[in-house]
């Protein structure tokens, strides 16, 4: 999980600069709904966004290929930070704008049992969402 160099911004001058990711959204590609999801999560690029079944070694982070299919994934500097709907609500801080007040609020401790709960159903139900098929089904 290497710094992406694709990560650019212009100065006040308007010259381009390095802008480090914050962090790095780890989904599931053999879910459409997911890809989706994290394709509009990712359109400011402030963050890396990476197939979990790309990851070389997901073990190094502390992951498998099935938790991989159950949730979403946040990692900050090669280490895991959040999974399911923390995972998201990091992502919605990284992509900035009216999305990181949401992302702040899916993480203040008094929400995060409802948007964890509101995140399985989704995550069960997938298959059933915009871009879902039924390769996005999580056995039961």
């Amino acid at each position: 999980m290497g710094v992406s160099l694709t990560h650019s911004q212009r100065d006040s001058s308007g010259s381009l600069t390095y802008a480090p990711p914050m962090g790095t959204l780890i989904f599931d590609a053999d879910c459409g709904f997911c890809t989706r999801s994290a394709s509009w999560l990712q359109r400011s690029e402030a963050f890396d966004l990476q197939a979990g079944q790309f990851v070389d070694d997901l073990a190094v982070l502390g992951l498998n290929e099935v938790m991989v299919s159950e949730a979403a994934h946040w990692c900050e500097n090669g280490f895991l930070v959040a999974s399911g709907s923390d995972a998201i609500g990091h992502a919605l801080i990284a992509r900035g704008g009216p999305c990181k007040v949401l992302g702040h609020f899916t993480l203040f401790p008094a929400v995060r049992p409802l948007a964890a709960a509101v995140y399985k159903v989704i995550a069960k139900n997938r298959h059933k969402m915009p871009g879902g098929t039924t390769a996005c089904r999580i056995p039961q």
